[in-house]
């Protein structure tokens, strides 16, 4: 944990300037179950051809319970918990993903959209969203869900972001998702509707526009999870991911090539350029280590000819 004599330090990320080794309580994605790697190696990492480029400064509270950050015209409150493991800090994943908020909508900012983040952990990512114009459903499991909920008050984003729990692989996630949303007044969820229109068009409406995830791919144990739960809200209307991700273990390529059955990947860092995230022959410069973004749009969306975008539906 920081101590309180790192209060006045700022620890950085890439872009802002030199960078300190751990003592900020940033998590290096969790590429060996449980080491804890540090600010200066992930600089490293990102400072290589055709990584992701973000700044963000990062100060830890005195008493060490939270993190200050610093993104672009964002200034966050994150509540993190580094004695309880990775799922509780903030990955410099969760970063990448959060400054990409403020590059999504141009000057029209994000008003209107709709997102949903998976694996949250402290929740620095769907916060970022949600500070910039978005609704945002934080999930994860019920040990990482008080430290979203609390990043959520101490950024004052109470009114665009809330915390739920959602596991992968489980059914009804839609279903979890439209319920919260309604609960939180977004969307109105009629207990019946008096015609078939009616009801695809609240179906619809209880539908995210896009999902967020951040070092999500890790464990060949809960890669069939997460795509099923992928698959769901594809096949219900959300058609694009936004997924920040860090190359591992060669085992990764196994999520990206079930991925690309039901998604189109496309390298957000390569300019948009089609690649298999799998550090193969697809996507060469994807090398163990390098911090990546990637955007999942649903093959089915393309088959019938709409899609969702920024809030809305569109031809494709």
């Amino acid at each position: 944990m920081p101590s309180s004599g790192d209060s006045g330090r700022w620890a950085t990320l890439p872009g802002a300037g030199s960078s300190d080794s751990g003592d900020s309580g940033l998590a290096e994605a969790p590429s060996n179950r449980g080491a804890i790697g540090s600010l200066s190696a992930t600089r490293a990492r990102d400072t290589s051809a055709g990584t992701v480029a973000c700044a963000a400064a990062i100060q830890p509270s005195p008493d060490g319970t939270s993190l200050t950050v610093k993104l672009g015209r964002l200034t966050l409150a994150i509540a993190h918990d580094p004695a309880a493991g990775l799922a509780h800090r903030v990955s410099p994943s969760s970063v990448v993903l959060a400054s990409r908020a403020l590059e999504e909508g141009g000057g029209a900012g994000l008003e209107g959209t709709w997102a949903l983040e998976l694996g949250c952990g402290p929740g620095l990512a769907g916060v970022a969203w949600a500070a910039a114009g978005a609704r945002v459903i934080l999930t994860d499991l019920e040990p990482c869900l008080p430290l979203a909920a609390r990043s959520i008050q101490l950024s004052g984003v109470g009114a665009r972001a809330i915390a739920v729990r959602l596991g992968w692989g489980e059914p009804g996630a839609v279903g979890v998702a439209g319920a919260a949303a309604a609960a939180a007044g977004w969307v109105d969820l009629p207990s019946s509707a008096t015609n078939a229109a009616a009801a695809a068009s609240a179906s619809a409406a209880a539908v995210p526009d896009l999902l967020l995830a951040a070092d999500c791919v890790y464990d060949p144990a809960l890669f069939a999870p997460l795509l099923a739960t992928l698959a769901q809200f594809g096949r219900a209307g959300t058609h694009r991911v936004l997924l920040a991700h860090v190359r591992r273990w060669r085992t990764d390529r196994r999520f990206w090539a079930a991925a690309r059955q039901e998604w189109e990947v496309v390298d957000v860092t390569r300019g948009g350029g089609e690649d298999g995230g799998d550090g193969g022959r697809r996507s060469s410069s994807h090398e163990r280590g390098a911090q990546r973004l990637f955007e999942l749009r649903w093959k089915g969306a393309q088959r019938l000819g709409t899609g969702r975008v920024g809030g809305c539906r569109k031809a494709v």
